[in-house]
């Protein structure tokens, strides 16, 4: 069995499936690939960036960046607002929907700590909860 053993990150499915990526240049897709690294780096769907850091990471020119930006935005796969100077906030888009992806949190395992302060809870609440008193579990 296979196992994947640098960490790596998803594109929708519907890129491909939807025929977006027959469509698109290589700058488009260098792009639309490097938007989607820093979303999940970030963890969200909403990220400032310079184009020297897109030029940086995809070797692309700023003219290729720009007419990239502009066909990805007419595509429905992204929104874009220049914020000032060469700064533009970029939104990814779901394929499906047009709307921009929402920011999913990740779930954290609770620590050590915490597993023992809530244990050692356990007696006292278990006695109210038979009580019939409410907890507030936060």
């Amino acid at each position: 069995m296979n196992q994947v053993s640098d960490p790596f990150f998803t594109l929708p499915q519907s890129l491909v499936r939807k025929g977006h990526l027959a469509k698109m240049r290589g700058s488009e897709v260098s792009l639309l690939v490097f938007l989607y690294h820093e979303m999940e780096r970030l963890s969200k769907p909403g990220f400032e960036l310079i184009n020297l850091e897109i030029e940086l990471q995809t070797n692309a020119s700023v003219s290729s960046i720009r007419i990239a930006r502009t066909k990805l935005m007419e595509r429905g796969l992204i929104s874009i607002k220049r914020v000032r100077g060469g700064i533009y906030e970029y939104t990814l888009l779901d394929p499906n929907t047009g709307r921009a992806w929402k920011r999913v949190t990740p779930r954290r395992n609770p620590s050590r700590a915490e597993i023992e302060v809530s244990t050692q809870r356990l007696p006292q609440n278990a006695n109210l909860l038979a009580q019939g008193v409410e907890l507030d579990w936060n």
